[in-house]
């Protein structure tokens, strides 16, 4: 009995601190609480799916219309950019490891994808499209970054490497991926864009929406779901 009584204890005080961590994280270095958030969401591989995780499905059934807010032309509002961040890897078909080879044709698919969900927006449509490609831009290295590491960091042979790809991408795809990021200096490359894009600015409000909703809804995704 005092064995269970401490062990919840012990339960209780890891969730306090994993609680805290993500409110400091959203207050103070949200790019990398954002991060996070896509290691959580993308980081198995096909070992994973055999047990029985499908794919991400984004929105909840149950919501309803979400309003988007846009700043310095990016979509910032967090459910909009995880829902991005879930369609663009539910549909990789390409040898695309950087933005510049992300066909338009693709990228406007994405798009009508995106405006296909539960999201409205008091902008223009040209407006819209604007900060959603921007979004994409501005993520896209990241989202490479964690889909390479998240294999690489685990396997150190090509052969490995080759036979432990992401489930969301073709094997021949996957395995042209593996060939050009162990060519050069692609890692190096993609952690100095990185800390170049942690330079920017970071604001503790969107627009009239308090920091606090969102930080209740980052807690409560991570947490609860």
């Amino acid at each position: 009995m005092w064995n269970e009584a401490i062990l919840h204890s012990h339960g209780s005080i890891v969730s306090l601190l994993f609680i805290m961590k993500i409110i400091y994280l959203l207050e103070l270095q949200p790019e990398i609480l954002q991060t996070h958030l896509m290691d959580l969401c993308f980081s198995g591989t096909s070992a994973v799916k055999k047990r029985g995780r499908g794919k991400a499905k984004g929105i909840n059934a149950g919501d309803g219309e979400i309003e988007v807010e846009i700043y310095d032309g990016k979509i910032i509002t967090p459910k909009a950019t995880r829902e991005i961040t879930i369609l663009f890897h539910q549909k990789l078909n390409g040898v695309w490891t950087t933005f510049t080879k992300y066909p338009n044709s693709e990228l406007e698919t994405l798009y009508a994808r995106y405006r296909a969900q539960r999201f409205k927006h008091k902008q223009p449509d040209e407006e819209v499209k604007k900060a959603f490609v921007e979004s994409v831009k501005h993520h896209y290295s990241d989202w490479m970054f964690r889909i390479r590491n998240s294999i690489f960091q685990k396997y150190k042979e090509k052969e490995d490497r080759y036979k432990n790809g992401h489930s969301f991408i073709l094997t021949p795809f996957w395995k042209e991926m593996v060939d050009k990021w162990m060519e050069g200096d692609w890692g190096d490359i993609s952690l100095i864009n990185k800390g170049n894009r942690n330079k920017f600015e970071i604001f503790s409000t969107t627009s009239s929406v308090p920091m606090a909703k969102y930080r209740y809804e980052i807690v409560y995704y991570i947490i609860i779901k």
